[in-house]
């Protein structure tokens, strides 16, 4: 496949050619050329062009590319160059809705947002049928392999838990094949990203049942260094209590601490005689 980098058309200042032309079509008809005058006029014109705000032309002559033009203003070129209009404006779209598996086989479904400008004319009009219809394509390409390199949730590395440093591999992925068309990305990012309605109801409540179970796992850890303070700190005001009474102690305490509702437990103590 050619290589084609942006070049600058050769080109000249439209109104310079505009004020050469005028003349040219006066005299005809002052001196009974108007027909050929305005041949001449007509064929010339066809060389101008106006180039708008961030757009652009392709120039190819005889089907050999010949340069760009991306300078706004108004031009005149050789009249045998045809020129493919650009835009290189800023477009954002949002991908369709896919459904993907993740990494642990869950279906999921998601779709991601692209803000994405062209940057060089020529590779975007000559390497690719359908540039904007190319970015789309890759754009659901890279969505898909993404997901599935990812589980939805369970771990630090997920998508429900590392999504900004998912969405910047995104780009990344997406940003290196689109360079060959003459694209940079200029923000990408996962947008709706869920769980597929066949399953939802029921992922839901294994989030809602491990939600719980992480949650008992803190309230123990944070009970027994609670339970082991309070010794300590009894033991350091000089009130020693026998290792029966402490296992009692820490029974008492644990359930008081670990229940889910209000608990009168019945602690036992003995005066020493």
């Amino acid at each position: 496949m050619d290589s084609f980098d942006d070049k600058e058309v050769s080109y000249f200042n439209g109104f310079i050619i505009l004020g050469i032309l005028i003349p040219i079509l006066i005299a005809s008809y002052v001196y009974s050329f108007d027909i050929i005058g305005s041949l001449f006029f007509l064929v010339f014109a066809t060389g101008f062009s106006v180039i708008q705000p961030n757009s652009g032309r392709a120039y190819t002559f005889f089907g050999k590319y010949v340069g760009t033009l991306s300078k706004s203003g108004f031009y005149w070129t050789n009249i045998f160059y045809i020129g493919r209009k650009v835009s290189t404006r800023l477009v954002n779209f949002e991908t369709k809705l896919l459904k993907v598996n993740d990494a642990d086989g869950n279906p999921l479904e998601v779709t991601g947002i692209v803000v994405y400008h062209i940057t060089s004319i020529a590779r975007s009009v000559f390497v690719v049928d359908s540039v904007h219809e190319f970015v789309r394509n890759q754009s659901e390409a890279a969505l898909r392999h993404l997901i599935a390199k990812y589980p939805y949730t369970g771990t630090e590395e997920s998508l429900m838990n590392s999504r900004e440093k998912v969405s910047k591999e995104f780009t990344v992925e997406l940003q290196n094949v689109l360079s060959k068309a003459g694209i940079t990305i200029d923000e990408s990012h996962l947008n709706h990203l869920a769980y597929a309605p066949e399953i939802a109801s029921e992922m839901l409540r294994v989030q809602q049942a491990n939600a719980v179970v992480m949650a008992r796992e803190k309230l123990v850890k944070g009970a027994v260094e609670t339970v082991h303070e309070a010794i300590v700190a009894l033991d350091k005001k000089g009130i020693k209590i026998e290792q029966k009474d402490q296992a009692s102690m820490v029974i008492n305490l644990m359930t008081v601490l670990v229940s889910d509702s209000g608990v009168s437990p019945v602690i036992p103590v003995q005066s020493s005689k």
